[in-house]
């Protein structure tokens, strides 16, 4: 195909769209041709293994959001909006006292906005009933490595002995 196509390659999101769009086709091609190989010998069916794997997400850590640090974040604004409503507090009753206090007031709109986006955010995680959440790329969660972190597929991966080839996949997200 990449011949095909003079060496053009599709961007991630192309690819992503196109597999969602085209799921139920995908899975009938790729059946056909665990088929096709069957019926040619590629495939006996003898001898499988079966192994899980992570496969790496083209998802960025950044637009992951996780129950737990939404939790932490929010109550961190709310005591921050709380401080800073203090120290306005503060500022109204020295400035009865002609001591004029300038406190920025639109940083409490920033905090209230981040604290809406925080609302938001947890709304979404519950409303999917999901721990974590990828904008990026749905389907991909972090997968914890023992060298790292990463945005990746738990997969489990069914290999015929004969050719070595995939003759079946289940991934976490189906």
């Amino acid at each position: 195909m990449m011949w095909l196509c003079a060496g053009l390659a599709p961007s991630y999101k192309t690819i992503a769209d196109f597999r969602k769009e085209n799921a139920k086709p995908l899975k009938k091609v790729f059946r056909e041709f665990v088929l096709l190989c069957k019926e040619l010998a590629l495939i006996t069916g003898e001898l499988v293994a079966v192994d899980g794997a992570f496969l790496r997400a083209n998802a960025s850590k950044n637009q992951l959001i996780t129950k737990r640090t939404v939790i932490a974040d929010l109550k961190e604004i709310d005591a921050k909006i709380d401080t800073y409503l203090g120290k306005l507090s503060f500022a109204d009753n020295e400035e009865k006292k002609e001591k004029k206090l300038m406190l920025p007031v639109n940083k409490l709109s920033d905090m209230k906005i981040r604290k809406a986006k925080l609302d938001k955010d947890l709304a979404l995680l519950e409303e999917k009933g999901l721990t974590q959440y990828n904008r990026t790329d749905p389907d991909a969660k972090l997968m914890i490595k023992p060298a790292h972190n990463l945005m990746a597929y738990n997969t489990q991966i069914v290999v015929d002995n004969s050719y070595k080839f995939i003759v079946a996949t289940e991934s976490e997200f189906r």
